[in-house]
């Protein structure tokens, strides 16, 4: 990935826009009220909950930074639908070879990753064998278990 992109699909995008709003309205007037709170307490040099607010508020003004960077550095990536090469946001199937267990997954941006919801980053070890592979290709992947080898069986 070039330094000035973060590539991502549409729905990636919306979720990292999704996120900056909260943090920029709830979360910060969350925050605010909390620290306003513990200051109404008083001493300040032994106040814990004051700490912890500070630290709370610390840690969302750079998720906010952070985020503002992906957002504008966002470029949404549009499969080739005419190509048979599996490319971000495709839907993949790909079954272990002398098996007949097949395993479908999508392919996401880092961001985007969530296992729960079979969706697997360029970067894990599912996205990255199957990354640019063409229907009836065969993958090694590295798994916790051991190598594995899969064809890729189906690519939407």
């Amino acid at each position: 990935m070039e330094k000035n992109k973060y590539i991502t699909t549409k729905t990636g995008l919306n979720k990292l826009i999704q996120e900056l709003e909260e943090r920029k309205g709830d979360i910060r007037k969350q925050i605010a009220d909390r620290i306003e709170k513990a200051t109404a307490i008083g001493d300040l040099s032994e106040n814990a909950a004051y700490t912890a607010a500070l630290e709370d508020q610390q840690m969302n003004e750079t998720k906010i930074l952070e985020l503002e960077d992906l957002v504008k550095k966002a470029q949404i990536k549009k499969g080739a639908r005419g190509d048979t090469k599996v490319d971000l946001g495709e839907i993949v199937t790909i079954k272990e070879k002398g098996g007949d267990k097949e395993i479908t997954f999508t392919i996401v941006s880092e961001q985007e990753a969530d296992p729960l919801e079979k969706k697997y980053s360029l970067s894990s070890p599912l996205g990255s064998a199957v990354f640019e592979k063409k229907l009836n290709d065969s993958v090694t992947v590295q798994l916790p278990a051991g190598k594995k080898v899969f064809t890729i069986v189906k690519i939407v």
